[in-house]
């Protein structure tokens, strides 16, 4: 098991966050102040993949890496969102976006698909 304050050797440096999401607890990443940008992750990486990107963006933005988007976006009460996503992210993301476009400002898609027919 993961400790709850695990950096995994300085390369994960970012303040432990949870909310609770269909009765557990999950962690999250918000780093930054400013605009938001929801980076989602696919499958089998988890926010990790991230990391490197997170320390630069969030001199500018604030930074979100969930693993349950939807609920920690309500959670939060994000809006203006720019929605990054990779791998499972895309479909995961369009989801989020279908169920709710008035909270998606842009969006970059990486080495993904991001459905959207009906």
């Amino acid at each position: 098991m993961i400790k709850a304050n695990e950096n995994f050797g300085g390369t994960f440096p970012f303040k432990p966050n949870y909310c609770e999401a269909f009765g557990f607890k999950m962690h999250y990443v918000d780093e930054g102040k400013g605009e938001v940008i929801l980076c989602i992750h696919g499958e089998p990486t988890w926010g990790y993949l991230y990391r490197l990107m997170t320390p630069l963006l969030s001199k500018s933005h604030r930074v979100i890496v969930p693993d349950n988007m939807v609920d920690l976006v309500e959670y939060l009460g994000l809006n203006d969102i720019t929605l990054v996503v990779h791998d499972w992210g895309g479909p995961m993301g369009a989801g989020l976006f279908k169920s709710n476009p008035n909270l998606i400002k842009r969006i970059v898609i990486m080495n993904t698909l991001f459905p959207l027919g009906t």
